[in-house]
């Protein structure tokens, strides 16, 4: 779960870069002041004999070189130290520097580029599924405290996810936001129908955490293939329109996955009485129907506009060629569409007059 910290130990042993030449030899220098009165020229030592690299040490005034180790050469016995140069090479330069991990499979390179992370993309850090069974079926409103291990080393993250049925069916019966973020977990807040057909206590609050995985330090090996955007977009609930439309920066393909989590700054973290309904798509837009609803489908925004509803909308974007999520705290799998809303043909739409103008 920590796989920034492994490779960060094999840096430490190994080092970060690999040179794929090595340019092996032996070296002299001195240390000349600032200012020379002899123009300086490049020459070729392979061309030059001993004593006219005397001739041009002379002109600059040295009369001693150091080696590596700081060892003192006479130039005068520079002969003698040429001819045992063999015996004793030095690492000269290093050339074609690469990463360390470009000496691996292609496979394995790709896998720890993914770790990696470098350009600080958006990635899933964690999944998992609790049970609801210490939940009061006689109560309405709902607090779950989902605790987490190993625990995160930012509390920079979003939560996305849904109830589902003993029968591994999301449930319209529940509306459920998530907050109270920290490094050790986070709350769900979930507002039940009235129905007594549902009981609550035999579902399950199905989650996953997305971030930045070099800032959390946590990064599960389980969906780090998907890929990871994320919008958030500030709306005031109108009462003469439920349709509201949020433009992405990106194209959006057939396939992949919505979901969303809502915020009241009124609310105080209690459970919300808002449902947000994807109803179409296009290629750069997502279109929402967002009504306050008494889990029976009865809008009951008020008309007065000094009582409107602000909300704040996160939505998560997940690209993907898996059909399923996989769950770390469980070790099984569940489809993508119990956690949000898949992109389909069906859904896709041309944009029409009843949306309000584009949120952007």
């Amino acid at each position: 779960m920590k796989p920034l910290m492994c490779l960060q130990d094999v840096f430490d042993e190994y080092g970060h870069f690999f040179p794929l030449n090595v340019v092996l030899g032996k070296s002299l220098k001195n240390i000349l002041p600032n200012s020379l009165p002899y123009n300086s020229e490049k020459i070729d030592l392979g061309t030059v004999s001993v004593d006219s690299l005397k001739s041009h040490l002379d002109k600059l005034n040295i009369s001693y070189l150091l080696t590596e180790k700081g060892d003192v050469i006479d130039k005068n016995n520079l002969s003698n130290w040429i001819q045992n140069t063999n015996d004793d090479l030095e690492v000269i330069e290093f050339e074609n520097i690469i990463s360390l991990h470009r000496i691996l499979e292609i496979e394995q390179q790709k896998k720890i580029d993914v770790i990696l992370n470098r350009k600080g993309n958006l990635k899933i850090i964690m999944t998992g599924i609790d049970e609801l069974k210490d939940l009061d079926i006689n109560n309405t409103e709902h607090y779950k405290r989902i605790n987490i291990e190993p625990s995160l080393e930012d509390e920079d993250y979003e939560v996305f996810g849904s109830v589902i049925s003993k029968d591994n069916l999301k449930s319209e019966d529940f509306l459920v936001t998530f907050g109270l973020y920290d490094l050790n977990g986070f709350s769900a807040m979930i507002k039940s129908s009235r129905n007594k057909d549902i009981d609550i206590t035999e579902c399950y609050i199905l989650w996953m955490i997305i971030g930045n995985p070099s800032k959390l330090s946590i990064f599960s090996p389980s969906n780090r293939e998907f890929q990871v955007d994320y919008i958030k977009k500030s709306i005031l609930l109108q009462s003469n329109n439920s349709y509201y439309p949020i433009k992405t920066s990106y194209k959006l393909p057939e396939g992949c996955t919505i979901s969303v989590n809502a915020y009241c700054s009124t609310a105080n973290y209690e459970p919300l009485n808002i449902r947000i309904k994807l109803v179409g798509w296009s290629e750069d837009c997502i279109y929402f129907q967002i009504f306050e609803t008494n889990l029976g489908n009865t809008l009951i925004i008020s008309d007065d506009s000094d009582q409107l509803t602000s909300i704040e909308i996160t939505i998560c974007v997940l690209y993907s060629n898996y059909e399923n999520l996989k769950i770390d705290n469980k070790k099984v799998e569940y489809s993508l569409d119990l956690i949000g809303c898949i992109l389909t043909e069906n859904t896709k739409v041309i944009p029409f007059s009843k949306f309000f103008p584009l949120i952007s």
